[in-house]
């Protein structure tokens, strides 16, 4: 399932798998199952959990900081100011490297 998770993008999908994970983590095992069978399952499912919701932040901040780029290429372009990208890949306005 890591290989899964670590190669999807969609937020959509990766939010999905967290819902399903965290409801398969908080649903009740059939009875019968002993604590045991419940502890081995809830720390199975949480591994996959805690991978599916890092990778749904990075994406989501990812995806932030693609469209805070496009916006600010958008405004200088209209305000007539120069805009480009360095080296380093940060916003250069003006000569002036921004936060």
């Amino acid at each position: 399932m890591r290989p899964r998770i670590i190669r999807e993008n969609s937020v959509d999908v990766l939010t999905e798998m967290c819902e399903v994970l965290l409801m398969q983590m908080t649903s009740a095992l059939p009875v019968g199952a002993s604590d045991n069978d419940r502890t081995h399952f809830q720390l199975a499912v949480r591994g996959v959990l805690e991978d599916a919701q890092e990778r749904l932040i990075y994406r989501v901040q990812a995806c932030c900081f693609t469209r805070f780029q496009k916006c600010l290429f958008n405004v200088c372009k209209i305000a007539g100011f120069g805009y480009h990208r360095d080296r380093d890949s940060r916003a250069v306005l003006k000569g002036h490297r921004l936060p």
